[in-house]
């Protein structure tokens, strides 16, 4: 009853200024004296006054030995976000008032940075008796919560806080070297709070939505950011660019099980499509389990991928599916499955089905089983009148990993060779020509295949160049001959495409002599490839003028050299705290993760 009634009162509690004035003294002696009229505002000119006219002098609240410590935990804006108990009075009514009053303050300063903790939170200490002086200044104190570095810069960043955060990352700093741990907790947290896709301004959306493409960018970033991207094209740009790295794709499936049906499929297509199946287990068991159907349906492919065979039930799981919406997804799945049992059940809706969306799944499907008669079936499809039909049976072809693939492969480099020469679809012929260089890069000492790879090569039109080049494979010493050689081609996608292919070989002599040379090219693309052959006078040479992608390719080269110059170089940046400088500052950071600890 007490509480309730002196609850009413704190409805109308006086809004008294807090004062301007400041002295000499520390921080926090200047902050707790603003504090002190508003706590006195809740204590002791509502509570205390009221309970002294209400109460009877001999009521337990009224007794002048008792005295509480509560805490309360202010945001950077002065508000009142928590608020506790600390050292009870022994009356249980005149703790919980006190609480009560301490969490209806409003209108409270700002606190000066200097004292926000580890959580971003200002932790403010104070005894409030029922003896005058009621909320004695004396008895407040602002005390300092630690967390782990890494806490506490995304604490620090969560509130908007960069310049302690950064202090606070440049305190595990040892000779240029900073906490990958602490490191990562800043540049996510960073770009989480200041640079959203969907607040970044348009001429800053594509540079830092490039720099999720970044080849050595941290797995963490890659993946909660992926979750800030709204636009699904977006994310599907982002899957393709982590579709070299098993790791990320096996963490963004598990991420985007957790919020999207469509983006889990997507992952979950893109670890299906390779030949080898990373986190096998983590599909079969977390896919498996997943409400969204689709997700579930997909999943089986990798659980019949794992078994010694296909039970009747298994096959029943998916053809049973291959009707209606599912049919695509069915379809898929017994593709992704590797299971030449479904061969036969394939071809059979092959033959009746006529939708080209339909047509072209099969096609994919059909290529992705390992049977004999699934090349053949990609031969054939060359000559389908529909040219989405013959680009996927092309992409079957290049991909096919069955028995018998030698066996076909010279069928096969022909039949692309027609396509190559006659399809009135550029893209066909591209495709075509770059399907010819791997079928026939598989075994060069075999003369047909040494044939068509030189003579697909010597093709003019840079675009079907580009696409040939783009799928010369490194590691065969004549294929990285003439990508080496087409580092020198007339068109710059051409020489991109080749260097490309070449990052694959870092510390071969031949492909550091090539590249070298382009440090001081004057297209910036070109010069990318060829920073981590460069010194740092080099890399640091109008380095504010690159992009911001080239920005942090350069700066993780300088940082394995040392990354003093790139802290120093940051730090006026992020203390400024403008969003411009902060975006600026994005690279240097992402580059410090080379020699991170």
């Amino acid at each position: 009853m007490i509480r309730f009634f002196l609850s009413m009162f704190f409805m109308t509690l006086l809004q008294i200024p807090a004062s301007g004035a400041q002295s000499a003294r520390p921080a926090e002696s200047q902050y707790l004296t603003r504090l002190q009229p508003r706590v006195a505002s809740v204590w002791d000119e509502s509570v205390i006054l009221h309970a002294s006219l209400l109460l009877k002098p001999a009521d337990a609240f009224n007794a002048t030995s008792l005295k509480v410590g509560v805490e309360l935990m202010l945001d950077t804006q002065g508000k009142v976000s928590n608020a506790s108990v600390v050292a009870s009075s022994g009356n249980e009514s005149f703790d919980q008032t006190a609480l009560e009053a301490v969490l209806s303050i409003t209108g409270l300063p700002s606190p000066p940075e200097e004292l926000v903790s580890d959580d971003g939170l200002v932790h403010v200490f104070w005894t409030l008796q029922r003896a005058e002086p009621f909320s004695p200044l004396k008895n407040a104190s602002v005390r300092y919560v630690r967390f782990t570095p890494e806490n506490a810069i995304a604490r620090y960043l969560q509130s908007g806080l960069v310049a302690p955060a950064w202090k606070r990352l440049l305190e595990t700093e040892q000779g240029g070297s900073v906490s990958r741990a602490s490191l990562e907790a800043f540049i996510l947290n960073l770009m989480l709070r200041f640079l959203p896709p969907l607040t970044l301004p348009a001429d800053a959306h594509g540079p830092v939505t490039s720099l999720l493409q970044w080849e050595p960018l941290p797995t963490s970033i890659l993946v909660a950011y992926s979750r800030a991207l709204g636009d699904d094209a977006a994310f599907s740009r982002l899957l393709t660019a982590a579709a070299a790295r098993p790791d990320a794709l096996c963490r963004l499936f598990e991420d985007a099980l957790a919020y999207s049906e469509r983006r889990a499929v997507l992952v979950l297509s893109a670890l299906l499509e390779r030949p080898e199946l990373p986190c096998a287990a983590t599909i079969v068991d977390k896919g498996g389990a997943s409400n969204w159907a689709s997700v579930k349906l997909m999943s089986a492919a990798a659980t019949l991928r794992q078994s010694a065979s296909l039970s009747d039930a298994d096959r029943q799981t998916l053809t049973s599916r291959a009707t209606g919406a599912d049919l695509i997804l069915a379809i898929r799945a017994m593709g992704h499955s590797r299971r030449a049992e479904f061969y036969d059940f394939l071809t059979g809706l092959q033959a009746k089905e006529t939708d080209l969306e339909v047509q072209v799944e099969l096609m994919r499907a059909i290529g992705s089983l390992p049977h004999g008669p699934a090349m053949l079936k990609m031969i054939t499809g060359l000559k389908h009148k529909q040219a989405r039909v013959r680009r996927a049976a092309i992409a079957g072809l290049a991909a096919y990993q069955g028995p018998d693939r030698e066996k076909h492969a010279k069928t096969g480099i022909w039949d692309l060779h027609k396509l190559v020469k006659s399809d009135p679809e550029p893209e066909v012929r591209r495709l075509a020509a770059a399907a010819i260089i791997t079928l026939a890069a598989r075994d060069l000492k075999n003369e047909n295949n040494k044939h068509y790879f030189a003579l697909v090569l010597r093709e003019t039109d840079p675009g079907m160049v580009e696409a040939m080049v783009d799928a010369l494979p490194p590691e065969v010493d004549q294929a990285k001959k003439k990508l080496v050689g087409f580092l020198g081609h007339a068109s710059p996608e051409v020489k991109l495409a080749a260097a490309r292919r070449l990052r694959a070989l870092r510390n071969d002599p031949e492909v550091e002599a090539a590249l070298k040379p382009w440090v001081n090219a004057s297209d910036e693309r070109l010069r990318y490839f060829a920073l981590g052959y460069a010194g740092v006078p080099e890399l640091t040479l109008g380095f504010d003028k690159l992009t911001l992608l080239s920005r942090a390719e350069s700066a993780f080269h300088i940082a394995r050299r040392d990354g003093t110059w790139l802290i120093k170089a940051a730090d006026p940046l992020v203390n400024s705290g403008k969003a411009a400088d902060l975006l600026s500052a994005l690279p240097l950071l992402l580059g410090l993760t080379a020699n991170a600890r």
